[in-house]
């Protein structure tokens, strides 16, 4: 899910709570001082000078040391950024970006088919000089801007004063600009200072944006001492927006004046969210780049897309935004403070519950009630499915799961029995049969032929047992298997596995029901292509209460896979199952046909 389609989402959804971590739109209100000012100046409707006024561009050249007249003033840094190649002589420029870099976006979306693009990663453990070293190797006399944000957006990583120098230093040799994007430059945590333009090759873009929380000022400015680039830039924005209005400069004057307050009272608050959401992705072991700078913090997912982590967030009431919008490297998030400390709480623990190395209190509660219902088992479930009493008296012997105490199997059998249309005369393997009630009702609603793979010999046992109870000698065969090592060769129309969701180290048969690794599921899905047909359904199921390691939606995706999830609801929370295949049109009318039951 990609952040057009978050927003959409949460426009088309007003009565869901969702907090908003996707945003680069500050939720603090704006200083009092600040807002009078631009009331005071309201009725003040004639063209203001392209430039800007004289006002504001005094108070942003104290700032930054230089004369007001290597300042001009745009309509954000976003419109700034955007005239690069307009002030260009050549018809096809050559950029070079960070990644991740939130310019990333301008380049997918405006200068990719125009122009040439080249990234250079800065990879996670990165040191600063390491990427630097890489940056400036990558510098060469064809090149015409290097674009970088500092704070970096998404990362809240800060390049040091010698480290903009030495780019300085490159672009100078190689006959380049270097625009640095200062957006988030109040905004810094960490001791280190940066530079004023250093040269004529250093530009620098900055805005009252973030620090002042004035995003819809949208007041943007450009420190240039470069005399040729100013003039450019002025034609430029002339010819695009002509001049931004006098009463939001204004603004910007007495936000500029009143810095000092201003910043310290947003990084203070800043600082408790901070800490806050640290806390809990510390204690869950949650992967993040630590940010030396606010408001962002830069998630890792493992190997997991970031865009199936964003969509089940949402899901849950978390707005974030997939690194897809910002890199190459589509495994991080970026999760923006920009709610109060309590509603971020909420989202970190949403965000660990998904991703965390270890579990939350809420699963921790889970598992251990897990494992205590399956303690006192009974020989025979004989209340399981009123609804469906062709299971009844099914047997349960020690030391394998109740499927009537068990989070999703109750849930999967229930739908099997009630939709026995998808595998009625069909052949269907049961992969981690378990106690095998999942392939005993296939067979008892219609199968033609059930395979049973299970890999523990109380699963075996009990699944023999039900096989003769039932009698379904004839119909069933049970096999004990590794997933697909000792199946026969075959191709079957319906495959399920009742897979284990968490991704912990277990150390008996009752634990391997519900811990493994992803490795697992790593391996299904290579070898059930083997198994399968163009129409095969997969089904597996799935619970909200797990992290997303082990969700199937992750391995369909992966493997190219179509796949459609119901939801359900019961004692246990939600559950979803998720059919699986090649066959769109299977899955349209699986899917359909048991949601309608």
């Amino acid at each position: 899910m990609n952040l057009q389609e978050t927003i959409k989402y949460i426009d088309e959804h007003p009565d869901q709570k969702i907090v908003k971590a996707h945003t680069a739109d500050s939720d603090f209100t704006i200083d009092k001082g600040v807002t009078a000012e631009a009331k005071k100046w309201l009725n003040h409707n004639q063209y203001t000078p392209t430039e800007g006024i004289t006002e504001l561009r005094q108070a942003i050249a104290e700032k930054y040391k230089v004369r007001p007249d290597n300042i001009l003033v745009g309509c954000g840094s976003r419109h700034l950024l955007f005239g690069l190649p307009f002030i260009s002589s050549k018809n096809q420029c050559n950029f070079l970006l960070p990644d991740p870099e939130w310019a990333h976006e301008l380049v997918e979306v405006y200068w990719r088919d125009k122009h040439v693009v080249q990234r250079v990663s800065w990879e996670n453990n990165d040191p600063e000089d390491k990427f630097v070293s890489r940056l400036i190797e990558n510098i060469t006399q064809d090149t015409d801007f290097i674009v970088l944000s500092n704070p970096n957006n998404p990362t809240g990583r800060v390049l040091s004063e010698s480290s903009i120098r030495q780019i300085v230093k490159a672009s100078e040799k190689n006959n380049c600009l270097f625009i640095e994007d200062r957006a988030y430059e109040d905004l810094i945590i960490s001791r280190k200072k940066l530079v004023k333009p250093v040269s004529d090759s250093h530009i620098i873009l900055g805005t009252v944006s973030k620090a002042y929380a004035m995003t819809g000022y949208r007041v943007g400015y450009l420190v240039a001492t470069n005399e040729e680039v100013i003039t450019r830039f002025r034609n430029y924005i002339y010819q695009s927006v002509q001049c931004i209005p006098y009463f939001t400069q204004k603004a910007a004057v007495k936000a500029l004046q009143n810095q000092t307050d201003i910043v310290s009272r947003y990084k203070q608050i800043y600082r408790k969210r901070l800490q806050a959401v640290k806390k809990i992705f510390y204690t869950y072991e949650v992967e993040y780049i630590n940010p030396q700078a606010y408001p962002f913090v830069y998630i890792s997912t493992g190997n997991i897309n970031s865009e199936l982590i964003t969509e089940e967030l949402l899901k849950r009431g978390v707005a974030v935004v997939a690194s897809n919008e910002f890199s190459q490297n589509i495994n991080y998030f970026r999760f923006a403070l920009m709610d109060e400390v309590k509603s971020l709480r909420q989202a970190a623990m949403e965000i660990a519950s998904l991703i965390g190395k270890k579990p939350t209190s809420r699963q921790q509660k889970a598992i251990q009630k897990y494992f205590t219902d399956h303690q006192n088992y009974q020989t025979y479930c004989t209340t399981m499915f009123d609804n469906h009493r062709v299971l009844d008296r099914f047997y349960i012997g020690k030391d394998v799961l109740r499927p009537d105490k068990s989070w999703v199997s109750y849930a999967l059998t229930d739908f099997l029995l009630k939709n026995n249309w998808m595998y009625k005369n069909k052949k269907v393997l049961d992969m981690g049969a378990g106690q095998g009630i999942q392939g005993i009702a296939c067979a008892v609603k219609g199968a033609k032929e059930v395979v049973m793979a299970e890999i523990e010999e109380t699963g075996i046992e009990n699944i023999k047992a039900n096989i003769n109870l039932f009698n379904l000698e004839n119909k069933v065969k049970v096999t004990k298997s590794d997933l697909f090592v000792n199946v026969s060769k075959q191709k079957f129309d319906v495959i399920i596995f009742n897979h284990p969701f968490f991704p912990y180290e277990s150390s008996d048969a009752i634990s391997r029901v519900i811990y493994s690794g992803s490795d697992l599921l790593d391996r299904f899905f290579k070898d059930v292509k083997e198994y399968s047909h163009e129409n095969t359904v997969i089904v597996m199921p799935f619970s909200d209460i797990a992290p997303f390691y082990n969700n199937p939606k992750r391995f369909a995706f992966e493997y190219h896979y179509n796949f459609k999830e119901m939801e359900l609801q019961n004692n246990h929370g939600k559950q979803s199952i998720f059919l699986i295949g090649k066959s769109n049109k299977q899955l349209e009318l699986a899917s359909k046909k048991g949601l309608n039951e």
